[in-house]
């Protein structure tokens, strides 16, 4: 069964809402800026590959960047 990305980019921004943190996620760039008084993430897949095959499956890499914004009038020095 092949590996679903998804799925995992789901969970991620599951359990970015659910710290408290930040405020809004999305699974990948924003189509406009955020306008969230907190933070803002925006979770991107770089690059997936098969790092390993065995005689029954594969083994996966995927690499994902989360992009932290913040509006910089919230900013406090």
């Amino acid at each position: 069964m092949p590996f679903k990305v998804r799925d995992t980019l789901l969970q991620m921004e599951s359990h970015l809402r659910g710290t408290g943190y930040i405020t809004d996620v999305s699974i990948g760039e924003p189509s406009e800026p955020p306008v969230t008084n907190g933070i803002f993430a925006a979770i991107y897949m770089d690059s997936a590959s098969i790092d390993m095959l065995t005689l029954t499956n594969t083994v996966d890499l995927v690499n994902v960047s989360i992009r932290l914004y913040q509006q910089a009038s919230m900013r406090t020095n």
